[in-house]
């Protein structure tokens, strides 16, 4: 289950990328098409990999999610947000190019939680020609019980526009405005009544640590044939 394979991520980065500290960064010629999102994915899986799945799976079990995922978030987010392609040195707005690195660690930690945690969920689907970062449990389900549906989106940016047209969009295909929910680099103002999650490696201000719990909950509340969720190591 914990093979990285097994999720498909489908975010494109700039290639060609420049070393990290404390990151095995490849030098031959084959790694020049290395993207930003395979080292921030490898970042996470040497901190994964040193958890074990079988620890993290107890982990939740014993209601130390939270725990864990602040762990991961304080271990993996001070490299990843250090990194640079060649692209982005040319880039004058660095706090956009943090954003995107962020966003792309809040996928990729959360498919690999969703997967090994056995919630039920779709990722970077389309329905009606609108893309869906992540949906509990499917689309089919959203076409008939759109109360029983929940949708993550993950947001690239933190700029005003960007939020409201992601929003708009989703909403199309999901009238229950409480069943959309924010994964977000920061804090945003004024998103009520949508649920924000925040990834931060500050434990003050990291909310996402409490995703799981969260989606648990609402799967718990909703459940039906659809939803299998982790009960057992």
């Amino acid at each position: 289950m914990s093979d990285k394979s097994t999720v498909n991520y489908n975010y494109n980065t700039s290639d060609n990328i420049k070393g990290v500290s404390d990151v095995n960064t490849p030098t031959t010629a084959a790694a020049a098409a290395t993207t930003t999102q395979d080292i921030i994915k490898d970042i996470i899986y040497q901190k994964l990999d040193q958890l074990t799945l079988n620890t993290i799976q107890e982990q939740f079990l014993a209601n130390q999610g939270a725990s864990t995922i602040t762990e991961i978030t304080q271990h993996c987010m001070p490299k990843i947000l250090k990194i640079q392609s060649a692209d982005d040195l040319n880039c004058k707005d660095q706090n956009a190019i943090q954003e995107q690195n962020t966003a792309t660690f809040a996928t990729v930690l959360l498919h690999y939680l969703l997967t090994n945690l056995l919630i039920p969920s779709q990722r970077k689907t389309i329905m009606r020609q609108i893309n869906i970062d992540i949906i509990i449990p499917d689309t089919k389900t959203l076409q008939t019980n759109w109360n029983s549906c929940l949708i993550l989106c993950i947001l690239y940016s933190t700029q005003k526009k960007y939020i409201e047209n992601k929003i708009f969009e989703v909403k199309k295909i999901q009238p229950n405005q409480q069943n959309i929910w924010l994964v977000s680099p920061k804090s945003i103002p004024n998103v009520s009544p949508h649920k924000m999650f925040v990834v931060d490696s500050n434990p003050t201000k990291n909310t996402f640590c409490t995703i799981i719990e969260q989606i648990t909950k609402f799967v718990e509340k909703n459940r039906s044939s659809k939803f299998k969720i982790f009960k057992a190591v």
